[in-house]
């Protein structure tokens, strides 16, 4: 009875997270049951849905929000970021998916004898979906365990996340909580995105035995002047001076693997097409609102993320 009961519960909160994205992007799909061989879900009955949280961190642009240690960012940002990384921070791009063949054996095993919590809906389902890809090309890629929670990092300074993350951390430790965005970075503010870097940084100072992983906001054909790639140079800013952990959602996607870059492409990844018609690229049954090859790459670039963060240096 009780392990019926603990499928009921996560079935019900794989549906609301899927209604709840699926709303922001007009996206039919839902995020949980279509990644194959994923890794599993084994403790989650416990976690807050957090689709019932009332939203009381709700930020306007009345004024900015303080982070802690903020930096002053600029809204100009032009041409394409090439940045320079601080030896304590780690970021993880689409330079890093390079990487991913040089992984060893050891740190694959490192990785996978460690702890996640991963919040997402159907776009953060796509790291998951790639993990999926790398493990039926060989058994070295195994996915590690990762505990999942029915939610994302929401829209203009919803905190519902954060009360999420602090229900499951009091009680169980992780080594890695990871959230992602769905299409909150679009139509977010500064205030917004500040408020997010400043929940983050008191989760860090709350649980420091966790690694917070940080992330941008997939892209959305906005191009050079949009919204998305000024509140994104803006996380990659403050994670860059900061020396925080960043998945780069957004620079993964805007990037071939022969380092063309794609200032305008949308989360359908259009380039995959083109680059698939003249390589052999793996098949998938779904990538959520992409291209498979998109979900191929995040499945490489986090393999590079567990592993750094479990130790591996590539240098």
């Amino acid at each position: 009875m009780t392990r019926f009961l603990l499928a009921a519960a996560l079935l019900a909160l794989a549906m609301l997270a899927a209604v709840a994205c699926n709303n922001a992007d007009n996206a039919a799909a839902s995020d949980t049951a279509v990644v194959p061989d994923t890794a599993s879900v084994t403790d989650t009955a416990s976690v807050t849905d957090t689709a019932s949280v009332t939203d009381t961190a709700s930020v306007t642009d009345t004024g900015p929000v303080t982070v802690p240690d903020a930096v002053t960012l600029a809204d100009t940002v032009t041409g394409v970021d090439i940045v320079t990384v601080p030896a304590s921070a780690t970021l993880v791009d689409h330079r890093s998916v390079a990487l991913f063949g040089r992984i060893p054996l050891t740190a694959l095993d490192a990785a996978r004898g460690r702890s996640y919590f991963y919040g997402h809906t159907s776009h953060g389902s796509q790291l998951l979906a790639g993990l999926g890809l790398l493990y039926e090309e060989s058994n070295d890629y195994k996915q590690p365990t990762i505990d999942e929670s029915s939610g994302d990092l929401g829209q203009n300074g919803d905190l519902a996340w954060a009360t999420t993350t602090r229900t499951t951390l009091n009680q169980r430790s992780y080594d890695v909580v990871l959230w992602s965005w769905c299409g909150g970075v679009s139509d977010n503010t500064e205030s917004g995105i500040d408020a997010y870097l400043a929940e983050l940084a008191k989760l860090e100072g709350e649980y420091p035995s966790t690694t917070f992983v940080y992330m941008t906001g997939h892209t959305d054909g906005s191009g050079e002047d949009g919204t998305l790639r000024r509140l994104n140079a803006r996380i990659r800013d403050y994670c860059q001076t900061h020396d925080k952990v960043l998945f780069d959602f957004a620079d993964i996607e805007s990037w071939d693997p022969e380092g063309n870059y794609y200032p305008d492409i949308s989360d359908d990844c259009a380039w995959c097409e083109s680059w698939c018609t003249a390589h052999t690229c793996p098949d998938c049954g779904y990538c959520a609102h992409s291209h498979c090859f998109n979900c191929y790459q995040k499945g490489k670039a986090f393999w590079v993320l567990i592993t750094r963060l479990a130790g591996w240096n590539p240098e």
